[in-house]
C-alpha cells in the first residue's frame, strides 16, 4: 500500500499537535508497517509562550521571534548553531616571527663574548626613549644676545608673555630679569634608587648633563639630566657621604664620609687618592678659587686647609667649641665662613698664618648652624640653622644684613640661584622649600627706621643688626610646603639655573622646573606676594583681553579678598593701577636710602640707569591686605 503524502500543517493547527504528541509506546511506525512522517523537533510557540517569561533566556526569546517571524522554516536558525573551527594549519604549517636584525647582533655579540671567557651581565636593550631637551633654550639666548637692540648692555627685555604659543620662544633664567621666571615650582620626575637609603649630597657634573647624588649607604649614582634616569652607581665609601665638591675646572671631585675620609676621583669618578683628613665625621668641603688647595671641615671641631696635590695639611683653623657642620670658600678672594654647633658663624682669612685669623664672629642663630653659602657676586653669604631662620650677611659691613622667617622646623640647606643673585631657596626639616627674593628683603630692611645698633662679638669693632621692624611674607616669594616628606638635606641649582635638584631623607632625588608660559599652577605650593611678569595694556581699555570685548572676567581664581579681583589671567592680572604703597613706605620708595658703602642690587643683577621702574629694581611696598593683587598663586611663576 502506498503512503499518503500528509500536507504540512501550520505551526497552530491541531494535527500538528496531535503529530507532535507520540506515546512511549509508538515505535514511530504507521499501523500499516510504513515509516511514519517525523515531526519537527520543536515547541510550538503558543505552548512556549504560556511558560513562565521570567525563565527565558535571551537566546529563546530570539528563537520565539523567529518562529513568528518565519512559521514555515525549522527553528532555531542554523546559523545559531555554526562554529568556525581554523583548518589553515592543516594545509599550512605555521611560520615563526622574523627576528630583530637588532637583537640577532646582540645576540651573536653576547655568545661571542661568552665564548671568550666574559661572565658579566647581558648587555642592555637599546630602547628609544623621546625626552624634552631643556637646554633648546640656550642658542635661542645666544642669538636673541647677538641680534637684540636695545639700549642694555646684556641685550635683554625680561619679558614672559602668558600664552602656550610663547612656549618655543622661553628662554634660559639668564634671558629675564625678574627673577620670578626662576622659580622652579613644577615637579619634573623623583628618581630613587633601588636600595633606598637618604640623599644627603646632591651636585651636578661640570657639563651639567648628569647629576650626581651621594647618600647614607656611600654610594655614588648617576642620573641623566635629560631623561632622569638612572645611569649607574658605585660604592665610593665605606661610610655615608657627607659632602662632595667640583673645583673650578670641573676636572676633579673631592668627597667626604662619616668617617672622615677625604678622597679624589676624576670626571670618569676613577678614584685617584683617599686619606683620612678628620678623626670624626667630615662635614664640609669647599675649593680655594685657584684650585691648588681646599678646606674641610668635621665634627673635631676644627677647619683643616690642604694641598691638592700632595694632600697635605697646611692651615688648622681652631676656634669652634664644637662641631663644624658647614663651610664655604669666597669664588675670588681668600676668605673661608664656617657654621658649627656651637651656634656661631665664623669669617676666616686662611693666609695669614699657620694658624689663620679669625674675621669676624657672629651670635646671631639661637641653635647649629647647619648650611652656609656664599652669594655668586661675592657680597654678602646665607646662613641656615636649627632655630628654623636663614641669616644674611653683608661682607662689606661685616653685619647680618636682614633675618628670613617661614619655615616650621630647622633649615638644612640653602643655595642661591646661579644667574639671579638675589634668589635664594632653602631646604627644611618640614620637607618645605621657600624661595626668597633678597632685593625686597634687603630693600626693607636698609630703610632708616630699621637700623638698630648692636653689638657684634670678634673682629674688634661693631655691626648693624637690620633684621628687626621688617614683613617677612615680603621676601618670600614662593612656598613648596610639601616637596618632601622629610628632611631637605642638599640643594643644588643647574648651572645655567633653570633646573632644581633636591634630595631628602625621604630617599627620594627629585628634579624641579620652571612652570611654562600659560600653565597654571597650583598644587601644595603657595605664593605671599604678587609677581610682575609683564603687562601689555597700553591704554585704558575696558576689555579685560584686547580684542576679545568686555570680558571682566578668566577662569583662573587667585587669593584675592576683593570679589571683582576673583579671576586673573596669569601673569597679567587686571588693566588696572596697581595700589599705592603704604604711607610709611611711600618716602623710600621715592628716595630709597643707601648707608656709605653699600649699594643694594650691586652685581649681576645690577640696574642700569633709566631701567629702574621698568624691571622693578625700585623699592617696593607690600599690597594692602583687602586689595592683593591678582595672579598671587595661579600663573605668575614661569
Amino acid at each position: 500500500m502506498a503512503p499518503t503524502a500528509t500536507q504540512p500543517a501550520s505551526p497552530g493547527s491541531p494535527s500538528l499537535k496531535q503529530a507532535n504528541a507520540v506515546t512511549p509506546k509508538d515505535d514511530g511506525r504507521s499501523r500499516s508497517g510504513s515509516p511514519s512522517l517525523t515531526p519537527l523537533p520543536v515547541t510550538p510557540p503558543e505552548a512556549d509562550e504560556r511558560a513562565s517569561t521570567s525563565k527565558r533566556t535571551l537566546e529563546e526569546e530570539e528563537d520565539l521571534e523567529a518562529a513568528r517571524l518565519f512559521p514555515h522554516h525549522a527553528y532555531p536558525p542554523p546559523y545559531k548553531k555554526r562554529v568556525w573551527v581554523p583548518t589553515l594549519h592543516l594545509t599550512q604549517a605555521p611560520q615563526p616571527p622574523q627576528p630583530d636584525p637588532r637583537t640577532v647582533q646582540e645576540m651573536a655579540a653576547q655568545q661571542a663574548a661568552t665564548a671568550l671567557g666574559y661572565e658579566g651581565r647581558r648587555i642592555k636593550k637599546f630602547m628609544q626613549r623621546r625626552t624634552v631637551d631643556y637646554f633648546g633654550a640656550l642658542p635661542r639666548l645666544g642669538l636673541r644676545r647677538a641680534l637684540a637692540s636695545t639700549t642694555r648692555v646684556d641685550g635683554l627685555h625680561g619679558l614672559v608673555y602668558p600664552s602656550p604659543h610663547a612656549i618655543p620662544n622661553f628662554l634660559l633664567p639668564a634671558g629675564y630679569d625678574n627673577l620670578a621666571t626662576s622659580v622652579p615650582s613644577v615637579m619634573v620626575h623623583t628618581s630613587t634608587n633601588k636600595i633606598r637609603c637618604p640623599v644627603n649630597v646632591v651636585k651636578w657634573m661640570p657639563d651639567g648633563r648628569r647629576l650626581l647624588t651621594g647618600s647614607t649607604s656611600g654610594e655614588f649614582t648617576l642620573w641623566n639630566g635629560l631623561t632622569f634616569n638612572f645611569e649607574t652607581i658605585m660604592q665610593a665609601h665605606d661610610s655615608a657621604v657627607r659632602a662632595m665638591a667640583w673645583n673650578k675646572a670641573g676636572t676633579y671631585l673631592i668627597s667626604a664620609d662619616q668617617n672622615g675620609t677625604v678622597k679624589y676621583f676624576q670626571s670618569n669618578l676613577n678614584n685617584l687618592q683617599a686619606f683620612t683628613a678628620h678623626a670624626d665625621s667630615a662635614r664640609g668641603l669647599a675649593w680655594s678659587p685657584d684650585d691648588s688647595k681646599f678646606a674641610s671641615g668635621g665634627d673635631d671641631s676644627l677647619l683643616k686647609v690642604w694641598d691638592f696635590d700632595s694632600a697635605k695639611q697646611i692651615r688648622e683653623l681652631t676656634g669652634h667649641g664644637w662641631d663644624v657642620k658647614c663651610l664655604d670658600w669666597h669664588a675670588s678672594k681668600g676668605m673661608l665662613i664656617s657654621g658649627s654647633k656651637d651656634n656661631l658663624v665664623k669669617v676666616w682669612d686662611p693666609r695669614a698664618n699657620p694658624t689663620g685669623t679669625c674675621l669676624a664672629t657672629f651670635h646671631n642663630h639661637k641653635n647649629t648652624v647647619q648650611a652656609c653659602k656664599f652669594s655668586p657676586d661675592g657680597l654678602r653669604f646665607a646662613t641656615a640653622s636649627r632655630d628654623m631662620t636663614v641669616k644674611l650677611y653683608d661682607l662689606r659691613m661685616m653685619a647680618e644684613q636682614t633675618t628670613l622667617k617661614g619655615h616650621t622646623k630647622e633649615v638644612c640647606s640653602l643655595d642661591f640661584h646661579p644667574t639671579h643673585h638675589d634668589l635664594l631657596v632653602s631646604g627644611g626639616s618640614e620637607g618645605s622649600m621657600l624661595f626668597w627674593d633678597l632685593t625686597a628683603a634687603t630693600n626693607e630692611a636698609l630703610s632708616e627706621s630699621n637700623f638698630v645698633e648692636r653689638s657684634m662679638m670678634g673682629g674688634g669693632g661693631e655691626g648693624m643688626d637690620v633684621s628687626e621692624g621688617r614683613r617677612m611674607d615680603e621676601a618670600l616669594l614662593w612656598a613648596n610646603h610639601t616637596a618632601h616628606e622629610s628632611n631637605v638635606w642638599s640643594l643644588e641649582w643647574h648651572p645655567f639655573g633653570h633646573i632644581l635638584c633636591s634630595g631628602s631623607n625621604d630617599h627620594m632625588t627629585r628634579f624641579w622646573q620652571r612652570a611654562r608660559p600659560s600653565a597654571v599652577t597650583q598644587s601644595h605650593a603657595t605664593s605671599t606676594q604678587d609677581i610682575p611678569v609683564s603687562s601689555f595694556v597700553d591704554n585704558p581699555d575696558d576689555s579685560f583681553i584686547p580684542g576679545l570685548a568686555a570680558a571682566n572676567r578668566s577662569f583662573i581664581p587667585t587669593n584675592s579678598a576683593s570679589k571683582e579681583d576673583e579671576y586673573a589671567i596669569p601673569g597679567l592680572g587686571l588693566p588696572r593701577a596697581p595700589p599705592p604703597p603704604p604711607p610709611a613706605q611711600q618716602y623710600h620708595a621715592q628716595q630709597p636710602y643707601q648707608p656709605q658703602g653699600f649699594t643694594p642690587g650691586t652685581g649681576a643683577n645690577a640696574p642700569l640707569p633709566g631701567t629702574g621702574p621698568q624691571f622693578g629694581w625700585s623699592a617696593r611696598g607690600p599690597p594692602p591686605p583687602t586689595q592683593q593683587q591678582p595672579g598671587g598663586t595661579y600663573g605668575a611663576f614661569y
